[in-house]
């Protein structure tokens, strides 16, 4: 479900939403757990990140790093 998006007579479209955090150095690993209990490893390395789209599930539990 997203936030209601008010219009007058076109129709609109709404931006995706995104996560972008910080890896520090020493990681190089995320584990996602999703709401089914499956997990994904991604390869990752330090500095900016952006939750990718083309997870195998959209609806994550948790995020855990590792080396």
């Amino acid at each position: 479900m997203t936030s209601y998006i008010p219009t007058t007579t076109a129709t609109v479209t709404r931006a995706a939403d995104s996560a972008v955090f910080t890896i520090p150095s020493g990681i190089g690993h995320l584990t996602y757990t999703f709401d089914d209990a499956s997990t994904q490893l991604v390869t990752v390395s330090a500095g900016s990140y952006t939750i990718p789209t083309t997870l195998n599930r959209p609806n994550i539990k948790s995020i855990v790093g590792s080396a």
